[in-house]
């Protein structure tokens, strides 16, 4: 396992990674339809712009050579936020890849490199649903944030996600 920053190179796993995880893990949660119309390209075409303004930042996990994953990390996009919240925007393993300790790697590093910038207090959003996610953050340490469940509307749907959240002493 190798942890490092994305390269331009990696666009093409990045997307197929971000297609395959969303496709595999929320179904069932979000309507099929969004997940049947998530396409390679249009992803490619995302990670290209994310990369190119270096935000947020964007670390991959190898397995051998191959990119198997990834986390996106930066300031909390909170308009309430202070300087010291810093925000997991996602984090994707290759459903092919779930389970074998990659994803507390990648999630290990973002906290680490946040906290490096001085964040005091780390959040991230997770779907109401996906309880292999929600399992996951609270066994590293991050709490339900009281009074944070929102809803947002995806393909006609309305879909419920919660702030989960860690400070650090």
């Amino acid at each position: 396992m190798n942890i490092r920053n994305a390269r331009f190179e990696d666009i093409p796993a990045l997307a197929e990674i971000h297609v395959l995880s969303w496709q595999h893990t929320y179904r069932g949660i979000v309507p099929d339809k969004y997940l049947d119309s998530l396409t390679m390209p249009t992803r490619e075409a995302i990670w290209r712009e994310n990369l190119a303004q270096s935000t947020p930042k964007v670390i991959v996990v190898q397995a051998g050579k191959k990119v198997v994953g990834f986390s996106c990390f930066g300031k909390c996009r909170d308009n309430r936020a202070s300087a010291n919240d810093g925000e997991i925007w996602a984090i994707y393993l290759s459903p092919l890849h779930l389970g074998k300790g990659l994803g507390r790697a990648l999630l290990s590093e973002s906290c680490e490199q946040l906290i490096a910038q001085g964040k005091t207090r780390i959040s991230l959003w997770a779907i109401v649903g996906n309880e292999r996610a929600i399992h996951f953050y609270q066994a590293a340490g991050f709490a339900p944030e009281e009074d944070s469940l929102k809803t947002f509307e995806l393909a006609g749907a309305e879909i419920a996600e919660i702030r989960y959240v860690q400070n650090i002493s």
